[in-house]
């Protein structure tokens, strides 16, 4: 789970184009088939945190914790883009793994 979310962090500079673009496109997108387009890339991202909760937590259909993962690492990457000298590669990779070891099961 650790390797998707990196993939879609702007950890380099391929990754950080790609978080501009879906930024950019989600402020501004107006037609249709621009928000169809973001539609499916934000579907992508729900069920990489569904995904992501069910795995760490074992917990199936946690409506607030998807969404409290998916807040996080879209602020992530949002200040990844705008304050990239505060916000480097490490800092968001090691921000991502102290929020996935709190979701560790208590058992764990």
């Amino acid at each position: 789970m650790r390797e998707a979310w990196c993939e879609a962090l702007p950890l380099d500079d391929d990754r950080r184009l790609e978080t501009h673009v879906w930024l950019a496109s989600s402020i501004t997108a107006r037609s249709v088939s621009a928000r169809q387009a973001l539609g499916s890339i934000n579907e992508g991202l729900d069920r990489l945190c569904a995904n992501t909760i069910e795995v760490y937590t074992g917990r199936v259909g946690d409506a607030s914790a998807r969404t409290a993962l998916r807040a996080f690492t879209d602020g992530l990457a949002l200040n990844g883009i705008v304050d990239p000298e505060r916000f480097t590669p490490s800092v968001v990779e090691s921000s991502l793994d102290l929020y996935l070891d709190g979701l560790q099961r208590p058992d764990q």
